[in-house]
């Protein structure tokens, strides 16, 4: 149908534009898994439709373009770059929802004291919002970008979002990432997220 048709070019075009800027596919794969099933997960409390999902897939795939341009100042380089991208069936207001998305890591959020962001209109802010706070929690997960967690499970309970997986590995990154995200989680969601990791390592009680 056509929203497939639409999210299949549109993933395929912006895998091919990461490709460009060398991003690494095991970690925006990772994030987008991640983001897609967060997003899933919490339908309820977002209500957003397959647009919103498809954004998100695509800032997954596209938010390390800018290290390739400016190592020191790579969120603003992806934010400039990723809101200029053509991609089929996504209008310049899409992109630029997706390139807000890139902007912003476990240590910036959204807000007043953002020009661009403040001069939008409040439904779009608050649709960047809901993405953005899904976004950050995703790519919390693999902050190493060494895919840690193979996969993960997303409950959604009567006032907690738990985030739950299995890893022996050392995941003090990924949790003091997911850490720094869970406020603003909270605050757009009203909703406490938790990570819990179950972990077969013999030493960790």
């Amino acid at each position: 149908d056509y929203e497939k048709h639409v999210v299949t070019n549109a993933v395929s075009c912006a895998q091919r534009i990461a490709d460009q800027y060398r991003c690494p596919k095991a970690h925006s794969d990772t994030v987008r898994r991640f983001s897609c099933r967060i997003f899933d997960k919490t339908k309820s409390l977002h209500g957003l439709d397959f647009k919103k999902r498809l954004i998100l897939e695509l800032a997954a795939i596209l938010h390390d373009c800018g290290h390739y341009i400016n190592s020191k100042d790579y969120l603003r380089s992806t934010f400039d770059l990723v809101k200029n991208i053509d991609i089929y069936g996504l209008t310049d207001e899409d992109m630029l929802m997706v390139a807000y998305l890139c902007r912003y890591d476990e240590n910036l959020v959204p807000g007043e004291n953002d020009a661009d962001f403040s001069a939008l209109d409040r439904t779009n802010r608050l649709t960047i919002s809901k993405l953005v706070a899904i976004f950050r929690l995703a790519n919390s997960l693999d902050k190493s970008q060494m895919q840690k967690l193979g996969d993960i499970r997303v409950k959604l309970e009567k006032d907690r979002l738990v985030i739950s997986g299995r890893s022996d590995d050392n995941l003090y990154l990924e949790k003091w990432a997911f850490g720094l995200c869970s406020p603003f989680f909270q605050e757009v969601f009203g909703i406490h997220p938790v990570f819990a990791v179950k972990s077969e390592m013999l030493h960790q009680p």
